[in-house]
């Protein structure tokens, strides 16, 4: 039995020295990532599925879209962190907001997001997210996951010998097909706003967000995407004003578009992201061109 236990014990801690091993290479590996933007591109355009579906960045060509489904403030704030350190051209930050963002505790704390998103953002981690995340169990087992979850980017690194974010699928623009609005409801994104219900890593790291672009000298504009048959969000508003009264907000979540614009009620398809992503480009170069 005596023997037992030492062979076990042995080869437990060599599984530990190997997964450290192999998480130490793939982390190295997966920070030497570029995420370096054309001259161009001066406008990023980060967050959800909302802006991930809704702007086009062939058609607005002074952006660069690196939305992500489900992505909560944490990790775009990460995100967002490496881009403005690579690229000082960046003038403008695009960020989703609507009342289901503010309000989505799961999207941080939860076992499916834990385990999906944070291997995918953990290299570009401070100690302030570790501290964040790292209060729930799911965060330690969605970091064993990840040299196996990352394992084509970094075979692309071995044989290429260099990577950038496009490999990393943290985001881009998502091309969405056909319409399916019959018999649909209204998820997290359309939710009603209310300020009780707010999700405190949520709002902490949007402040985060704006902090930073104020710290780079980058705008921010916050942004709501249209949404079939939505009401302007009035609450959301209210609570912008009063919290952050000196960032600029376009709601677009009440625009009038026909319904084969939409893919589902919370999200428009490629026809829709043609016709707003004209939309929102003149409407920045309006807005900025009066500053």
């Amino acid at each position: 039995m005596k023997k037992f236990l030492i062979q076990f014990a042995l080869y437990a801690l060599l599984f530990l020295v190997l997964n450290v091993i192999l998480y130490g290479i793939s982390y190295y590996i997966l920070n030497k990532a570029l995420f370096k933007l054309p001259e161009s591109k001066t406008v990023l355009v980060i967050g959800d599925s909302t802006t991930e579906c809704a702007v086009n960045d062939t058609i607005f060509s002074a952006s660069e879209n690196v939305s992500q489904s489900g992505t909560a403030y944490i990790y775009s704030y990460v995100k967002l962190n490496r881009f403005l350190e690579e690229n000082k051209h960046i003038k403008l930050v695009l960020l989703s907001i609507h009342a289901g963002t503010l309000m989505a505790d799961d999207w941080v704390y939860g076992a499916t997001s834990l385990n999906e998103k944070a291997p995918q953002y953990v290299y570009l981690f401070g100690k302030d997210e570790y501290c964040t995340l790292g209060k729930k169990s799911a965060f330690y087992s969605g970091m064993l996951k990840m040299p196996l979850t990352e394992i084509n980017t970094i075979t692309k690194s071995i044989l290429r010998n260099i990577i950038t974010y496009k490999d990393l699928r943290i985001g881009k623009y998502r091309k969405l097909e056909g319409t399916h609005l019959n018999n649909q409801t209204g998820n997290v994104h359309s939710a009603v706003f209310e300020e009780n219900k707010l999700s405190t890593p949520q709002v902490v790291y949007l402040k985060k967000i704006i902090d930073l672009c104020k710290e780079k000298n980058v705008e921010v504009v916050l942004i709501t995407t249209p949404m079939y048959g939505a009401k302007p969000n009035d609450r959301l508003n209210r609570y912008l004003n009063k919290n952050f009264q000196d960032i600029t907000y376009l709601d677009y979540s009440a625009k009038n578009f026909p319904d084969e614009y939409y893919f589902d009620v919370d999200h428009l398809n490629y026809k829709g992201a043609e016709i707003f992503s004209k939309e929102i480009m003149m409407d920045i170069d309006t807005l900025f061109s009066e500053k």
